[in-house]
This record gives structure tokens, sequence and C-alpha cells, in this order.
């Protein structure tokens, strides 16, 4: 069988404010203080993390690859293509 198309709720992004993880493509929304986050991902499948405006258009890049990274409360894109975890203050 192959696959099929659907709609999903209008829940918005996945909050955070200390640590999320997930897989590929996300939209999160950092919810804590602007500061550091560390970002863990597998060397052979690069993260990059973009800052979203009000439109969810992306507005600036703030990370590519694992280490330590700033960031500010908002929505952000996760463009990845494996496992990925953020974690807020490193």
């Amino acid at each position: 069988m192959g696959w099929t198309l659907g709609l999903t709720g209008a829940d918005g992004p996945r909050p955070f404010a200390e640590s999320i993880e997930g897989h590929g493509y996300d939209v999160v929304h950092y919810t804590g203080r602007p500061g550091e986050v560390r970002v863990d991902c597998g060397e052979d499948h690069p993260v990059e993390l973009w800052l979203l405006d009000k439109h969810f258009a992306p507005d600036r890049r703030i990370a590519t690859g694992p280490g330590r990274h700033e960031i500010q409360p908002g929505p952000i894109q996760v463009r990845g293509g494996g496992r990925w975890r953020i974690t807020a203050g490193g």
C-alpha cells in the first residue's frame, strides 16, 4: 500500500524551554530565555536551525551542525536528515 495525505490539527509547533528532540525536518517553538543551546546530531546527518518570522518564513540561520549556538525565543525550523536534540543552556 502507498502513502496517504491527510490533515493534521492546528496545534502549532511543539513548545520547549529546556530540551526537545526529533527526527528530520520540524518546526518547534523555543519559549526559554535568549542564550545558548547545544545541538546534538549525527555527523553524517547535520542539522540547520533557522529562526522564523511571524509568518513562519525563514528569517535567519542560527546554527549549522552540532555544537553550541545562540538562540532567541520564537519559532525555530529544524532542517535535518537524522535524529537531533536541542538543549537550552548547553
